[in-house]
């Protein structure tokens, strides 16, 4: 006859330990996914090709950039300091037109603490397509 500790588990209790193993990989790895999902990646080198919604091409006269960007260097500014928490106007050192891979983008650059940051926001929507910290 068999202890209590030495009974083997029954299916019930696998099931139950089955089902808590699998929350606990959810809870780890869907806010990883959905980070990396979105190319928001602090201290990434490259954030890989991105996709906006105004294309453009790579010699466009900036004339050309300003008539089409439907979003204003403003609010490309305010859309990259929420992007990076506690960064404030004193932060941007400079927002650019530009276009990335194709695609009208604001690039704005801010620096706190000396650790620079680049925040790539489509032109288009305002949407931020990346971060990359230097």
């Amino acid at each position: 006859m068999q202890n209590e500790s030495q009974k083997k588990p029954t299916i019930e209790t696998v099931r139950k330990r089955g089902a808590l193993l699998l929350v606990l990989a959810a809870l780890i790895l869907i806010p990883a996914t959905v980070v990396y999902g979105q190319q928001l990646i602090d201290g990434a080198d490259d954030c890989g090709p991105i996709t906006g919604t105004i294309e453009v091409a790579d010699d466009a006269p900036r004339a050309t950039m300003m008539e089409l960007a439907r979003v204003t260097e403003a609010q490309a500014r305010d859309a990259a300091l929420a992007a990076i928490s506690g960064m404030s106007a004193d932060n941007v050192m400079d927002v650019d037109l530009d276009e990335e891979d194709g695609y009208l983008v604001y690039e704005v650059d801010l620096e706190r603490d000396r650790v620079e940051h680049e925040v790539t926001v489509d032109a288009g929507s305002g949407e931020v397509l990346c971060t990359e910290q230097d």
